[in-house]
């Protein structure tokens, strides 16, 4: 099964997104917990590919990293173009 078919390979990969996107940015995970609204222990817990991002969730941090679309987190995931 390929990566873009298996939905826990794809939440990992977005989760590696956010977490280089916190990073390029020079955020803490807790800046980030704090900026998104999402709780510490949930994004730590989501970061770490135990549980998945809920499309709200996505929504918050992309707004927190000062990411145009959560649509960009997730095309880098996939390996496309992050603007």
């Amino acid at each position: 099964m390929s990566a873009h078919r298996d939905p826990q390979a794809i939440s990992d990969a977005v989760a590696a997104s956010i977490s280089a996107a916190i990073k390029q940015r020079g955020m803490s995970v807790r800046a980030a917990s704090d900026a998104s609204g999402i709780p510490y222990a949930t994004l730590r817990r989501k970061l770490s590919g135990a549980t998945s991002f809920r499309v709200s969730e996505l929504l918050q941090i992309a707004e927190a990293l000062d990411v145009e679309s959560p649509a960009d987190l997730i095309s880098a995931a996939l390996g496309g173009d992050n603007k």
